[in-house]
């Protein structure tokens, strides 16, 4: 699984040498790690290129969804933006059978750079994966909007931070498989555009084994979120 990333000046700065275009409403002074419910910057396929915006890391469970009556057209979200029921996760290999992921990982993928993320083994020690040569992770994702007026009203672009996005997983390389045996389906600098804008590689990226990863481990015990 992966609950929490670290994203700073640099990896924001990284993201701009990416796209072609962003959003205004992007914090580019972000530093620090990111937990479900924060916001972090993306990279979308837009209109006229890659395009970037910040969007809230976790979907919205079907539970949740139905209590504050998201996905009505016009209804306001009332739920807490840190709400404990969020799907963080979905895994690669089964992504396009699940209802609730089919049409985001057919429609609306996404990448999410980060600095760093973290795993933590089964006595709660933390471990954390950063890129060898690369200055960021690349993390594959999918996203959606929860209220059916925000989807038809954005996809337009620009302006895409009322998104909610999950990180998928896949089974851990052998950077990872000494913490967990998940991990984040991670791209190459390459791949990014390709997963976000060729529909025809999405089966091949999904069914990948990530590249290995610089691993740093603590021996503390941590909370998970």
């Amino acid at each position: 699984m992966c609950c929490r990333f670290y994203s700073d000046e640099t990896t924001q700065k990284d993201i701009v040498g990416l796209v072609d275009g962003y959003d205004k409403g992007i914090d580019w002074l972000r530093e620090g790690d990111v937990h479900p419910g924060d916001k972090a910057t993306v990279i979308i396929k837009g209109s006229n290129g890659l395009f970037a915006g910040d969007m809230r890391f976790g979907m919205l469970s079907q539970a949740v969804k139905k209590a504050s009556g998201a996905g009505a057209a016009g209804a306001a979200l009332s739920v807490p933006e840190k709400a404990p029921a969020l799907l963080i996760n979905a895994r690669a290999e089964t992504v396009r059978e699940k209802k609730s992921f089919a049409e985001s990982v057919a429609e609306r993928r996404c990448v999410i750079p980060a600095k760093k993320f973290y795993e933590w083994d089964r006595d709660k020690n933390k471990a954390e994966f950063s890129p060898v040569k690369e200055k960021s992770v690349y993390l594959a994702g999918i996203y959606r909007y929860d209220n059916a007026a925000e989807a038809a009203e954005l996809s337009a672009l620009p302006g895409i931070q009322n998104g909610r996005f999950v990180i998928l997983t896949t089974a851990a390389n052998s950077s990872m498989k000494p913490v967990h045996d998940r991990m984040p389906l991670t791209l190459r600098r390459d791949q990014i555009e390709p997963w976000l804008t060729d529909s025809e590689k999405t089966d091949e990226i999904l069914s990948q084994t990530p590249e290995e990863l610089s691993v740093y481990r603590e021996f503390e015990q941590l909370s998970l979120f």
